[in-house]
């Protein structure tokens, strides 16, 4: 998956820094060009006022203010090896980064989001949210304390060998940092529904049929000369069995691929995606393939 051009949302938190970090080094290691969006909706003042009022000055300099601040970060980082520019958007933050990301055109968002413990891991963000639920590009959610040098050293894919998972593995390997390793993980659990399997046979199918599509995978993505790609298959609940393995602090990136599931089948169904993007301790990308629409 070749990212040539990402939109990074800046509201100039502690949160948005660490994205534009994240998207420098992705920018210097992929040859990328980075779009800082900064989305300000401008309150409108009531109708009945017509004439100038401390309203539109205050409003006039906060524009200003901000564009001030978007073009002091751009010059900042200037001359690094990438391409560079800015916009102010007079929108929601979340829609004005979609809008954008689908005009200009980009293929990745990437925004900043709050903590990763106690209540703070809870709160994904409402920008970053919906970002995450509506975009139809990838998005790069950016959590935690790890700061990227020509890469992410450790990174879970998981995978359920779907056309999504695959793209998910594909931008990993691009993402990866040289003598890095992506360790690619299957999931899977007995169904829910149904007629009970016998647990050794079921098991022995599933080593099976997962053996022989990640020898596909591994046979087309490995670059031992660059990384080092491994494969794993996990009997678990996938969202549970996720969380855990980050949990153990020894990733800085996970990817996923997810179909992008909208209507009531979206809320059926649900989003593991989103669901570790919600509750994970590192940041997080989602590659998005539209594939179920109602």
């Amino acid at each position: 998956m070749k990212i040539e051009k990402m939109v990074v949302g800046i509201d100039f938190s502690a949160q948005s820094e660490l994205a534009v970090e994240h998207s420098v080094d992705i920018a210097r290691h992929l040859g990328a060009e980075i779009v800082l969006v900064h989305v300000c909706p401008i309150a409108e003042p009531p109708e009945y006022v017509t004439k100038e009022t401390q309203w539109h000055r205050f409003m006039r300099k906060q524009l200003a203010d901000n564009r001030d601040r978007l073009e002091r970060l751009r010059a900042s980082l200037r001359g690094q090896g990438f391409e560079i520019s800015h916009v102010v958007i007079d929108e929601m933050p979340d829609a004005g980064l979609i809008q954008c990301a689908e005009e200009l055109p980009a293929e990745l968002v990437v925004v900043g989001t709050r903590g990763h413990s106690g209540l703070d891991r809870l709160l994904l963000g409402n920008v970053a949210e919906r970002v995450l639920r509506h975009n139809k590009k990838t998005t790069l959610v950016v959590r935690g304390e790890f700061r990227p040098s020509g890469g992410y050293r450790r990174i879970l894919v998981a995978t359920d060998f779907s056309a999504a998972a695959e793209s998910a593995l594909d931008l990993a390997t691009g993402l990866v940092a040289r003598e890095g390793l992506i360790d690619l993980r299957h999931f899977w659990h007995t169904p829910v529904f149904g007629p009970t399997p016998d647990p050794d046979e079921m098991r022995q199918q599933m080593e099976s049929s997962t053996s022989g599509r990640a020898a596909v995978l591994l046979d087309r993505y490995d670059n031992s000369d660059r990384y080092q790609l491994k494969f794993a298959a996990n009997h678990g609940n996938p969202k549970r069995e996720i969380l855990q393995l980050l949990d153990q602090g020894a990733y800085e990136l996970v990817v996923m691929g997810s179909h992008g599931r909208k209507g009531l089948t979206r809320w059926l169904v649900g989003s593991v995606a989103e669901a570790i993007a919600r509750h994970a301790p590192c940041s997080v990308a989602v590659v998005k393939t539209l594939a179920a629409q109602l």
